[in-house]
């Protein structure tokens, strides 16, 4: 449960490939005090060398895809090339609940989803 003093946020970063998203979010969360946390997407795409299930991506079937966007378990989802990408709610909302603000690093279609979502609760900042 969250204190008084602390209210978690969710906090989105979006910026065509290239722009420093990463960069900038890295050095934001190695700079924060553990309370601020990269989301992890899931994702259709093949697990690459290297990348581990729930620390990179949660790697899913488009099945599973398709079952999670039929229930609106994602607070956004896009299809970027030929793979799907989400964000699900559940995993934002744990985080938030434990006092732990979460950044997402999205495409555009995925922040255009969540500002339509959000459009009385949407705070700009450029």
């Amino acid at each position: 449960m969250l204190n008084n003093k602390t209210k978690a946020r969710l906090i989105v970063f979006s910026a065509p490939s290239g722009a420093g998203k990463s960069s900038l979010i890295k050095e934001v969360v190695s700079n924060s005090s553990g309370n601020i946390d990269l989301s992890i997407s899931a994702t259709t795409r093949p697990q690459r060398n290297g990348e581990e299930h729930g620390r990179d991506y949660f790697f899913i079937s488009d099945e599973e895809f398709n079952k999670l966007k039929d229930s609106d378990s994602f607070i956004e989802h896009a299809n970027v090339h030929g793979y799907q990408y989400g964000t699900l709610k559940s995993f934002v909302h744990e985080k938030i609940q434990n006092g732990i603000s979460i950044i997402l690093d999205i495409d555009v279609q995925g922040f255009n989803l969540i500002k339509k979502s959000m459009e009385h609760n949407f705070c700009l900042l450029y």
